[in-house]
C-alpha cells in the first residue's frame, strides 16, 4: 500500500494530485465561458469522490 493512500483522508483536496483527464474536463467546461484570467484550483477540478 502506498503512503499517499494512507494519508489521502487527511490531505486537503486542494493539495492532492489530480488526474490529467480531470484537468482536461475542467478546462473544457470552464474555458469556453470565461473571460480574462481565471484560477482553477485542484480541489475544484477533481470529481466529487472522497
Amino acid at each position: 500500500m502506498r503512503v499517499s493512500s494512507l494519508l489521502r483522508p487527511v490531505i486537503p483536496k486542494s493539495l492532492r494530485s489530480i488526474a490529467a483527464a480531470d484537468v482536461a474536463r475542467a478546462l473544457l467546461r470552464t474555458v469556453p465561458h470565461s473571460t480574462g484570467d481565471q484560477l482553477l484550483l485542484s480541489g475544484e477540478m477533481q470529481p466529487a469522490s472522497p
